[in-house]
């Protein structure tokens, strides 16, 4: 009776795994840092929220939708700047 072979075991490389959170933020700010950008944190209360709607920068019904209050904020200031600049 012939013995049974034995066959070596190759472990299987395992697949790269994702980055950590702080990787992720880090990678992030450099990105934005080469760019010439930064970030910031900005707290908006109910009477600014408020204001966005009053000036049509932000629709009424999406008052509770971060993204959209979001938007609507940045394109308020941009728009300011743009105005503040055109009257130089």
């Amino acid at each position: 009776m012939a013995s049974p072979r034995l066959t070596e075991a190759h472990p299987v490389a395992p697949s790269p795994s994702p980055h950590s959170p702080g990787a992720e933020r880090m990678r992030r700010h450099r990105a934005r840092r080469r760019a010439g950008k930064v970030c910031v944190f900005i707290e908006l209360d109910p009477g600014t929220i408020s204001g966005l709607v009053e000036l049509g920068w932000l629709s009424g019904r999406q008052r509770d939708d971060r993204a959209a209050v979001i938007d609507g904020f940045c394109r308020f200031i941009g728009f300011a700047l743009v105005t503040r600049n055109a009257r130089r």
